[in-house]
């Protein structure tokens, strides 16, 4: 298995070479991990630049790999967190002189249950979580989202990710797929967020 460093090393040459190919190439690229002669993105995307999403928030060298390549950031943490490493990811920005705003910024959060209280939404979480196979602690992954609440707690945690610079969320929802959470996502919380 390979350390974190040789994986931030791997993800550095591929992202360099990924966003080379997307901006139209030929590139030849010789590293460590990534070597390429000659590759083109044939046929090229129709978009004037197609974008590239990188996840991660090392804050030494993920994001400064962000600032160089990507044009969606997925971050995560709580919103204190994510907006700590939002102005980390801007300052990077800033040290290249690349707009931080030509970034769009995404946060993947925890698995979203909703009900009329925190307790009914947690046993609903770890009913769900039990069906997913062996795993252990569903009750402690369910009682540990803070997404696994009321209608009005899930507003105001995606409210606080918005404040904290997250324009999107990415939503981890395991199957099989709650239909009164959709349908409370898709009504009334999607139209209290607008």
């Amino acid at each position: 298995m390979l350390s974190l460093g040789d994986r931030i090393s791997r993800l550095d040459e591929g992202s360099r070479l990924a966003r080379a190919a997307l901006d139209g190439g030929p590139v030849t690229q010789e590293g460590r991990w990534v070597s390429a002669h000659g590759l083109r993105n044939d046929p090229p995307p129709l978009q004037a630049r197609l974008p590239l999403l990188i996840g991660g928030s090392g804050e030494k060298r993920t994001l400064r790999i962000v600032a160089r390549d990507a044009d969606i950031w997925n971050g995560e943490g709580d919103p204190e967190t994510y907006a700590r490493k939002n102005a980390i990811l801007d300052a990077h920005c800033a040290e290249i002189g690349r707009d931080p705003l030509t970034i769009r910024r995404t946060v993947g959060v925890q698995p979203v249950c909703i009900r009329d209280t925190r307790e009914a939404a947690v046993d609903a979480l770890t009913a769900i979580l039990r069906k997913q196979g062996p795993v252990v602690e569903a009750r402690a992954w369910a009682e540990s989202s803070p997404l696994a609440n009321t209608q009005d707690a899930v507003v105001r945690q995606f409210r606080a990710w918005r404040a904290a610079g997250a324009e999107e969320v990415v939503i981890d929802l395991p199957n099989p797929i709650d239909d009164e959470t959709i349908e409370r996502l898709a009504g009334p919380v999607r139209e209290r967020l607008g």
